[in-house]
């Protein structure tokens, strides 16, 4: 028997490695996508959709123009001319409280100031005889110069004095607690006959404008990818669109926190209930691909290698969520369908032609 020639080992060892790959593929229950497409064979599998969380949740449109009524100056509650959801004008008069203690010290003041613009004149008519003294030469320098700095000191008591005056009328208007903004009365914190201290909370008002939904959500169903995700509210049987602002890091209770959307569409009224379904969009849903699909890369940066239209290879950018038994759920810019490089990504180069060979399920 002859000995084979060096020539053709290596065209026998190319058959016995193609018999072998087919045997491997076969055994792993893959088929070939393309079978006359250029470059090494990978194996891919699909991307699949995240089922979407979905919440529903009741909220309250609220303004983001919205004032707090305070008693500036205090005191006792006569008469409250406004309650929770009546809609009211700039200027409309919501409260009065007992004017009578104001109106005592303003009368104080205009007294005060009468006495003190009494002073000032006899102090300047002194300061004008003294003048006229001290050029006859009948007093001396320093004698006018006292004069003159009582005048001087008449004239600033009656500049302060007004000032406690301007202060005693302001006091006696803000007995009358008025709309700052036309609105909705979203609060009512004060009642009848009660005594407020200065600063104490009367109304809070919800103006004209632009309007939010305020929401509690419960933890585990806020996420950072949730962040300007479109989602649909409805009020009085009818349907409109808000957009996911945040939620506030403080939880509420020891399960939920407060989320805020903006009202996009729809016209609902303030301080009405809404339920709003909170449903994430794909991106932040995420996607399904298999566990040895995801590559850590330099550094601990997170990746899946996809394969395109054209079979070429692509590096994707992705957060690894969590695993589970179908998989591993990442999020990225991959699309349920997209062919993933499911396993020996590390040995692929990005940007080659590869030959996919799809898994079969």
């Amino acid at each position: 028997m002859s000995k084979p020639s060096l020539n053709s080992i290596p065209s026998r060892l190319a058959v016995v490695a193609g018999v072998l790959c087919s045997l491997a593929l076969a055994g792993c229950g893959v088929r070939p996508a393309t079978q006359d497409a250029p470059g090494p064979v990978v194996l891919v599998a699909s991307a699949a959709a995240t089922e979407a969380p979905e919440a529903r949740a009741t909220g309250l449109v609220v303004s983001r123009a919205a004032h707090v009524i305070a008693s500036e100056v205090g005191g006792r509650v006569l008469r409250l001319n406004a309650d929770v959801g009546d809609r009211v004008r700039r200027g409309q008069e919501l409260a009065v409280l007992d004017p009578q203690p104001a109106r005592l010290q303003l009368i104080q003041a205009e007294a005060e100031l009468r006495r003190a613009e009494q002073l000032a004149n006899e102090r300047a008519t002194a300061a004008a005889r003294s003048k006229s003294l001290f050029d006859a030469g009948v007093t001396t320098r320093a004698e006018l110069e006292d004069v003159q700095a009582q005048s001087a000191a008449a004239r600033a008591a009656v500049v302060a004095v007004r000032a406690g005056l301007a202060l005693a009328q302001r006091a006696e208007r803000e007995t009358r607690l008025r709309a700052p903004a036309d609105g909705i009365i979203a609060a009512r914190h004060a009642q009848l006959s009660q005594m407020l201290a200065p600063g104490a909370m009367v109304f809070e008002l919800d103006g004209q404008g632009r309007r939010d939904i305020k929401v509690a959500l419960p933890a585990g169903a806020v996420t950072e990818r949730m962040q300007g995700a479109v989602m649909a509210y409805q009020y009085n049987g009818q349907t409109g669109q808000a957009r996911f602002l945040g939620a506030s890091a403080r939880t509420l209770t020891s399960s939920a926190h407060e989320a805020r959307l903006e009202i996009v569409s729809g016209d609902p009224a303030i301080g009405a209930p809404v339920d709003v379904l909170f449903v994430a969009s794909q991106a932040a849903r995420g996607a399904i691909v298999p566990i040895a699909a995801v590559l850590t890369r330099r550094g601990g940066a997170r990746c899946v290698l996809k394969v395109g239209k054209d079979n070429t290879v692509s590096e994707v950018p992705v957060e690894l969520v969590r695993l589970t038994s179908t998989g591993a759920v990442v999020f990225g810019a991959i699309d349920p369908g997209d062919r993933i490089v499911a396993a020996g990504g590390e040995f692929v180069r990005v940007g080659a032609t590869v030959r996919p060979v799809l898994a079969q399920r």
